[in-house]
């Protein structure tokens, strides 16, 4: 089972809402009560709930892409000039390869909006 906020600060051996604040990087912090915290995550194997944070308001810079085919050369190509220059600003990219198939295109399409994402990209057919 996946480690909760409560697990790391019992494992920090302090709040909740220091681990939140931690996460955040929200207000004064020591630098001994940060390193206790990443150490616990670390241990527990911590990632923060996506989920959780985006129905907070907070972005989950995460960015949809959907193409009609990754193995056409420009559209490989393009894929990794994107993901790259994301990645670099702290997005994360759900590559989605529709397979020149509209179906499976409104599939993604129904999937990324469920889950939220900050942006969606989707390829023009040549």
């Amino acid at each position: 089972m996946a480690a909760k906020l409560s697990d790391v600060a019992k494992e920090a051996g302090c709040s909740v809402t220091t681990v939140s604040r931690v996460i955040n990087n929200h207000g004064y912090l020591s630098q001994k009560t940060k390193d206790k915290v990443f150490a616990a995550m670390r241990k527990l194997n911590y990632q923060p709930n996506s989920l959780a944070r985006s129905l907070q308001g907070k972005k989950m810079k995460l960015i949809g892409l959907i193409f009609p085919g990754i193995t056409n050369p420009f559209f490989a190509e393009l894929v990794q000039d994107v993901e790259t220059t994301l990645f670099k600003r702290g997005y994360k990219v759900i590559l989605c390869n529709a397979g020149q198939n509209k179906k499976k295109e409104h599939e993604y399409l129904r999937m990324l909006q469920a889950n939220q994402v900050d942006a969606l990209l989707q390829g023009l057919t040549i």
